[in-house]
């Protein structure tokens, strides 16, 4: 659950770290950090995953919100971001009500890749 000191504009950013998952299979090695602030209902986020070895992971790059961030009911969010690798952008698409992002090429095909490091930042409406 979200501490009250997240929701204090005066506080610095609190630290997570994300789950990451893969539409299909799994990774063999995979890493992520994440810091966020809430202010009100809005959730600035901003992580960084890492993809070590892929394993049999294909399709999206799935990622959690930090505990107790569920998306509003009302639309769908999204983070944009970037593969500082492959310097291509990425989208984070969430349904609403989630709980997490999944996370594609600007172009819908997947990003998930040896080697590639997701950047991802944005604002999300908290239910």
């Amino acid at each position: 659950m979200l501490s009250v000191d997240s929701v204090n504009i005066a506080t610095a950013w609190t630290s997570y770290t994300p789950t990451i998952t893969a539409g299909s299979g799994t990774f063999t090695t995979v890493s992520a950090a994440g810091f966020y602030k809430i202010i009100g209902k809005t959730v600035l986020l901003r992580t960084a995953i890492t993809i070590t070895t892929v394993g049999t992971a294909s399709g999206s790059l799935i990622m959690t919100f930090p505990g107790g961030v569920t998306t509003a009911a009302t639309v769908g969010q999204f983070l944009g971001g970037t593969d500082a690798v492959n310097l291509k952008s990425v989208g984070g698409q969430s349904a609403a009500g989630s709980t997490t992002s999944s996370i594609r090429f600007y172009d819908g095909t997947s990003c998930i890749a040896a080697g590639a490091v997701m950047l991802m930042t944005g604002t999300i409406e908290m239910a």
